[in-house]
């Protein structure tokens, strides 16, 4: 649970409200005392803000850590001492935070709220929400396969963005393949790839190329081999496979499937760079869980992609 360390602008509410020091200690403590390794993660983490005067300057990241004794971005504290003596404050340096981040091995994942944001160090932004509980921001937005198209590597990832410590049951899911249930594995997982986002449905994907998980990155000279597995309810489902954002495989299945195909009976053969995700998706209505925020329409979940360099035969 990862809330703002600002909350508005005065120039949209005529108020600003900063993270208080005793705030984060909370934060901090609730953490570590929850924390269960090998039965519950809990991560200290604050949801970095800037918001400007109007939405499409909102620049928000989710910043976590795996480790009891995390900091608050030392910019955050500037702007808020700032506030507290009546100071006129500008916004935080989004760069410069993300080389700090960097610098102290944080994770931080963009939450986008819109088509124009920024995306800076992929070192530090391992994943990115293409999901949230009140919207589907890959179904609406360019700009993720701008950053794709532009060689950029990161998971895909969904967050719930309800604020009500209710997480689990918000509208957006990330589900991982880790090695164990504990704060160091986890984010192992995310820096490697291995995840998925949903819409808020509880469902199993796997995706390989060439035996190489979802995430990965490798080089083939021949067709590579495309398999996958899906676990779902007793529900119908389509899935799809594409590469460089278009479709190029689907098939309809009940409750679960699993296959293999390789690229020369999908398309047409192509040297260079592509990279592949798998997205299933069902007709049905998603179930109403008891979020504070409305669902994200349609019960849908995408697999962080596979990239692969095509050499010449």
């Amino acid at each position: 649970v990862s809330d703002n360390d600002c909350f508005w602008s005065r120039f949209k509410r005529h108020d600003s409200r900063y993270m208080k020091d005793y705030e984060w200690d909370y934060v901090l403590a609730n953490a570590m005392v929850v924390n269960e390794p090998g039965r519950f993660a809990m991560f200290p983490g604050y949801e970095y803000t800037v918001t400007g005067v109007n939405d499409f300057e909102r620049d928000h990241r989710s910043v976590m850590a795996d480790e009891d004794e995390m900091e608050a971005d030392p910019f955050h504290m500037v702007h808020r001492d700032a506030y507290a003596r009546g100071e006129r404050t500008t916004h935080k340096d989004t760069r410069e935070a993300i080389a700090w981040f960097k610098e102290k091995g944080y994770l931080a994942l963009p939450h986008p709220h819109h088509g124009t944001w920024n995306l800076y160090d992929t070192d530090v932004e391992w994943g990115i929400d293409i999901c949230a509980a009140w919207m589907i921001n890959f179904d609406l937005y360019d700009i993720f396969f701008k950053y794709l198209n532009q060689g950029h590597r990161f998971a895909f990832t969904g967050s719930g963005d309800g604020h009500h410590r209710n997480p689990g049951y918000a509208g957006a899911l990330t589900g991982l393949w880790a090695e164990r249930l504990d704060r160091a594995a986890i984010p192992d997982a995310i820096k490697a790839r291995r995840c998925y986002a949903t819409a808020g449905q509880r469902i199993l994907m796997e995706f390989t190329i060439n035996d190489q998980m979802m995430g990965s990155s490798l080089t083939v000279r021949e067709d590579p081999t495309l398999k996958w597995r899906v676990v779902g309810a007793d529900q119908d489902y389509i899935l799809r496979i594409h590469r460089d954002g278009r479709l190029m495989y689907d098939e309809r299945f009940t409750g679960q499937t699993s296959g293999e195909i390789q690229e020369f009976k999908l398309c047409q053969y192509r040297p260079g760079p592509h990279y592949y995700y798998m997205e299933v998706l069902s007709p049905d209505p998603i179930p109403q869980y008891g979020g504070n925020v409305a669902h994200a329409l349609g019960a849908k979940g995408w697999t962080s992609p596979i990239w692969v360099e095509t050499e010449e035969t």
